[in-house]
């Protein structure tokens, strides 16, 4: 899902990355891998293999806000955007602010503060 969109745009956008540990782990590595115009090379080494065996907890709440937020701390960032990709929902048990209530709040305020979030 993710190689097509970077090989076409990889030039044009400056992509970052932002992934959860493995096992059953709920934290949110820091930092995340800050966009460079690179064509796409620092994401697509940064991916897991396609035969990566998912496990574990998703703080998709806590990754989102953490990555907006990185994008408008970078004064370089002209268009943020925040594109999710993720192979499961909101995983209640990593806490607050992981739930699907509080993940539609992390969209608007994302939204608010004019990161276009997919």
């Amino acid at each position: 899902v993710v190689s097509p969109v970077v090989q076409a745009l990889g030039w044009e956008v400056a992509f970052g990355l932002q992934i959860f540990p493995g096992g059953n782990s709920c934290g949110v590595p820091q930092p995340a891998l800050v966009p460079t115009l690179d064509g796409g090379n620092a994401l697509m080494a940064a991916l897991p293999p396609p035969d990566f065996a998912v496990s574990g907890s998703t703080p998709t709440a806590t990754a989102l806000k953490q990555s907006y937020e990185v994008l408008l701390a970078d004064p370089n960032v002209v268009a943020p955007t925040v594109i999710l990709v993720t192979d499961g929902g909101v995983s209640a048990a990593c806490g607050a602010p992981n739930t699907q209530s509080s993940l539609v709040d992390i969209v608007t305020e994302a939204h608010d503060a004019a990161v276009a979030t997919w």
